[in-house]
C-alpha cells in the first residue's frame, strides 16, 4: 500500500471513530445530562414555592448524575472492547473469555479470521457483548456456542444457547414496549453496521441470535476453542 493510501485509510479510520463516539455520547450520556439540566433549572423556583417538588427534582438531579457516571463508564468500556488495528477474531475471543469468566457459563467458540468493515467492528462487538449479557440474565443456560464465519462477502456472527428460550414476536418493537430493549438495540446496531439481525427461539428450545454484515476478508480456516 502506498504512503498516500495508508494516510487516507488512517484518516478514514479516525473519522469513523469520531463519528462512532459522537453517536454513542448522543444516545446515552448527552440525553441523561439534558434531563439533569432541565431538573436543575426548575429547582430554584420550586425551592420557594413547592418544597416537595424541589425535593423530587433534587433526587432527579442526584440520580441522573449517577446514571451519567455509569453510562460514561460503560461507554469507555465499550470503546476499549474493540481495537481497530487488532484482528477482529481476537476481539471476539476476548469478549467470550471475559464473559465466561464472569458468568461461569461455558462457551464453545468456532471462528475464522474474518474482518468486518471498520464502521461495523464496534457494533458487532457490542452486539456480541449484549447477546451474552442477555444469556446470563435471562436464559438459564449451561452452554453457549459462538460462531464467526464468512462466505461470499458476508460475515455471520451467531450466539446460540441451550437455555429456556422464549416466544419471539413477529414485530420486535413489541419487546421494547414490554421493557426489553436489549434485542431492539442489537437490531439497531446491526442496521448501523449495514447488516441484519435475526432471532430464532421458542420456549424450552434455547435461543439463537444471528447477525450478518458485509465482510472485508476471511483468510483462515475455522477453529474450535473449547473452554
Amino acid at each position: 500500500m502506498s504512503m498516500a493510501a495508508t494516510t487516507a485509510a488512517q484518516r478514514a479510520a479516525a473519522a469513523s471513530e469520531r463519528a462512532r463516539l459522537a453517536r454513542e455520547l448522543h444516545d446515552s450520556v448527552a440525553k441523561t445530562l439534558r434531563g439533569i439540566s432541565f431538573a436543575a433549572l426548575a429547582l430554584p423556583a420550586s425551592l420557594r414555592r413547592q418544597p416537595d417538588l424541589a425535593e423530587q427534582l433534587a433526587l432527579t438531579v442526584s440520580t441522573g448524575a449517577d446514571t451519567a457516571v455509569r453510562e460514561s463508564r460503560e461507554l469507555l468500556a465499550a470503546l476499549r472492547r474493540d481495537v481497530p488495528d487488532r484482528p477482529f477474531i481476537d476481539t471476539v475471543r476476548m469478549v467470550c473469555d471475559a464473559w465466561q469468566h464472569s458468568s461461569g457459563i461455558r462457551i464453545e467458540l468456532v471462528a475464522v479470521a474474518a474482518e468486518p468493515p471498520l464502521a461495523a467492528r464496534y457494533e458487532l462487538a457490542q452486539i456480541l457483548y449484549e447477546a451474552l449479557r442477555n444469556v446470563a440474565a435471562h436464559a438459564r443456560a449451561t452452554l453457549v456456542m459462538v460462531r464467526l464465519a464468512a462466505a461470499a462477502g458476508t460475515l455471520e456472527l451467531s450466539v446460540r444457547d441451550n437455555g429456556i428460550g422464549f416466544a419471539v414476536p413477529e414485530d420486535l418493537t413489541v419487546l421494547s414496549v414490554a421493557g426489553s430493549f436489549g434485542i431492539v438495540g442489537m437490531r439497531e446496531r446491526a442496521q448501523a453496521a449495514g447488516g441484519t439481525l435475526d432471532i430464532r427461539s421458542r420456549p424450552g428450545a434455547g435461543t439463537e441470535l444471528v447477525v450478518r454484515t458485509p465482510a472485508l476478508s476471511a483468510d483462515a480456516p475455522s477453529r474450535t476453542v473449547n473452554r
